[in-house]
């Protein structure tokens, strides 16, 4: 619309930039969502949709992975 208007592409550039991240953007998730849709990132369980994971021992949540930190935190005061 810009170029019509007879605005100089150097002007135009950052929007293109902008436009084709959101594009980028906007492909990703339509990806992600068929992965979870046709099953290859989640799997049924007790009639709920699951992730899969191939290796549980990597999968610690966010708090089990804080809750070591604290431990080594807490000893490192506990020496001082």
């Amino acid at each position: 619309m810009g170029r019509q208007l007879g605005v100089d592409r150097l002007f135009l550039v950052e929007d293109a930039y902008t436009l084709t991240l959101l594009e980028a953007k906007h492909s990703f998730v339509q990806q992600l969502i068929q992965e979870i849709n046709d099953g290859a990132l989640t799997e049924m369980r007790n009639d709920q949709r699951i992730w899969k994971i191939a290796h549980p021992e990597l999968a610690l949540l966010g708090s089990e992975m804080e809750k070591g930190h604290e431990k080594t935190d807490d000893t490192a005061q506990q020496e001082q």
